[in-house]
C-alpha cells in the first residue's frame, strides 16, 4: 500500500504530486540502485515494554532544524550531509518506481549529484511538525496508520515542509524524525511527497473566530475524514432530533442516513475551503423553496423557536476536492448547518449543537 502511494500508483492525485517531485529529483541526481545495500526491517519498538514516547518542548524545533539540514543537504549535493541526518537504514521511493529500505552507510555510493544550474536559492516554508495523534487527526482515516507501519510515527515526529524554487517547482515533503540515544533527531527516510498538503490548503480551526463556526469545521472535518464516531456523533455534534433537507429525524436515523449517503466520499484529498456564518433570510434563498416550507411548518410545532436562554445560527460550510498539480479546489460542494446555542445558567458555558442541515 505505501509503495502504491509513494511511488503514484494509488490514485491520479499521488501520482501528480509523486511525478512532480520524482522530476525534481531526478534533476538532483543519478540513481545507482545497485550501489545501495538493502537494509532490514522488523518494524519499530512501540511494545508495552517500551517507554511512552513523549514529545518535550524543544523536540519540534530540534527535529525540524535537523530536517532543514537534510534538504539543504540533498538539494545542495552534499550526500556526506545528508547520511549524517539519516538513521542507520532508510526508507525511500525512487523514480524507477520502487520503495525500498536501505543501509545508509553507503548512500553516496548510490546517489550521484547532477548540480543543476539553478539560478535562485531553494525556498524552505509552512513547516509542520507532528506526533502521531495529530497527524492521525489530520489525515484520511487508515493513512495514518499505512504511515505508521513503515515509518513508526508512534515513536517519532513527522516534519513536513514545502520546498519551492520560482517558476520552477513546489513541492511538500515529508520526514519521519527519531531521537537517536545521543540525542541527535535523525530521519527514517529520504524526502518523500508529504499527505498534509489539502490540510495545508484548507482553512484550519485557529482561523476560526467564532465558537460556532469552530463548532461546524469539527463537525465537518469528521465527515470528510471519516473520524465520527457513532457515539460523537450523537451526543456532541447533535440535538435529539435533526433536520434533514425537507424532513425530521432522530440522532440515530440521521447518523446511520448520513454513513448510507455522505455529502462527499471520505477522501484525503477533500478540503475545507471556507466556514462562515449567515443570516436566515439569505440561507432561505439558498435552500430549495420546498425544503425550506416543510422547515417552516416543523419550527413551529418544535422547541426550536427562539427561547430565553437558546438562539439558533445558520452557517455554509464549502468543501471541494483538492487538484495537487494546479493547487486548487474543484468540485465544490456547500452543506448548510443551522446551530443552537444554549446557554447553562448554572455554569456560563455554551452547548452548540445542529439542529438542521441542508445541501445544495
Amino acid at each position: 500500500m505505501a509503495s502504491s502511494l509513494f511511488c503514484g500508483r494509488s490514485s491520479e492525485p499521488w501520482r501528480d504530486r509523486v511525478h512532480g517531485w520524482f522530476q525534481v529529483f531526478d534533476s538532483l541526481y543519478q540513481v545507482k540502485p545497485a550501489k545501495l545495500m538493502p537494509g532490514s526491517f522488523n518494524g519499530y519498538d512501540v511494545g508495552p515494554n517500551r517507554h511512552p514516547f513523549r514529545v518535550s518542548g524543544p523536540d519540534r524545533s530540534q527535529a525540524q532544524w535537523a530536517a532543514q539540514q537534510l534538504l539543504e543537504g540533498l538539494f545542495g549535493g552534499r550526500i556526506q550531509e545528508v547520511t549524517t541526518k539519516l538513521a542507520s537504514t532508510f526508507w525511500a521511493a525512487w523514480p524507477n518506481g520502487r520503495f525500498l529500505i536501505h543501509k545508509t552507510e553507503n548512500l553516496n555510493d548510490g546517489l550521484i549529484p547532477k548540480r543543476p544550474d539553478w539560478e535562485e536559492k531553494v525556498k524552505f516554508g509552512q513547516w509542520r511538525v507532528y506526533h502521531f495523534g495529530e497527524i492521525k487527526k489530520g489525515l484520511q482515516r487508515g493513512l495514518a496508520e499505512i504511515l505508521d507501519a513503515f515509518l513508526g510515527l508512534q515513536n517519532a515526529l513527522l516534519v513536513t515542509v514545502t520546498v519551492s524554487l520560482e517558476a520552477q517547482f513546489s513541492v511538500r515533503l515529508m520526514m519521519a524524525m527519531e531521537k537517536a540515544a545521543s540525542g541527535d533527531w535523525k530521519s527514517r527516510n529520504l524526502p518523500m511527497v508529504s499527505p498534509d498538503d489539502v490540510q495545508m490548503a484548507s482553512i484550519s480551526m485557529t482561523s476560526l473566530e467564532s465558537a460556532t463556526c469552530k463548532r461546524a469545521y469539527t463537525f465537518i472535518r469528521g465527515l470528510v475524514l471519516g473520524h465520527l464516531e457513532p457515539t460523537q456523533t450523537l451526543e456532541t455534534y447533535f440535538t435529539p432530533h435533526v433536520w434533514f433537507n425537507n424532513k425530521r429525524y432522530n440522532t440515530l436515523e440521521i447518523r446511520d442516513l448520513l454513513a448510507k449517503e455522505p455529502f462527499f466520499a471520505h477522501s484525503s484529498e477533500t478540503g475545507i475551503i471556507d466556514i462562515s456564518e449567515m443570516s436566515t433570510e439569505k440561507l432561505r434563498k439558498k435552500v430549495p423553496k420546498l425544503y425550506w416550507e416543510h422547515f417552516e411548518k416543523y419550527l413551529t410545532h418544535t422547541q426550536l423557536r427562539p427561547l430565553v436562554r437558546i438562539r439558533t445560527t445558520a452557517l455554509e460550510c464549502t468543501v471541494g476536492t483538492y487538484d495537487p498539480k494546479n493547487r486548487t479546489f474543484r468540485n465544490r460542494i456547500s452543506v448548510y448547518l443551522i446551530l443552537v446555542i444554549d446557554g447553562a445558567e448554572d455554569t456560563g458555558h455554551e452547548s452548540i449543537k445542529i439542529s438542521a442541515i441542508f445541501q445544495n
